[in-house]
C-alpha cells in the first residue's frame, strides 16, 4: 500500500464535480473503498480520480470529459 498523492476536497452531498482538464474516461462505477468513482486519463501519464460520490450521472457511459465537466 502506498500513501495517497492527491488532495481530498470535502463538499455537501450532491455537489457537482468538475473535471480538472480534458481527457478520456477510463473508469466510471464502484471502485472498492472509493465507492462511486470516475478516473479520467489526461494523457502524458496524468490521471485524476474522483471518488466517494453520492451518485454517478446518467452520462456515465461517456468516453470523454471536458475541463469543467465530469
Amino acid at each position: 500500500m502506498r500513501a495517497a498523492r492527491g488532495i481530498d476536497f470535502a463538499a455537501p452531498t450532491g455537489t457537482p464535480i468538475y473535471a480538472a482538464g480534458d481527457g478520456r474516461i477510463e473508469f466510471a462505477g464502484r471502485k472498492g473503498g472509493y465507492g462511486n468513482a470516475v478516473v479520467i486519463n489526461h494523457g502524458k501519464s496524468i490521471t485524476t480520480l474522483y471518488a466517494h460520490m453520492s451518485a454517478l450521472s446518467a452520462s456515465r457511459r461517456a468516453t470523454a470529459a471536458a475541463c469543467g465537466r465530469a
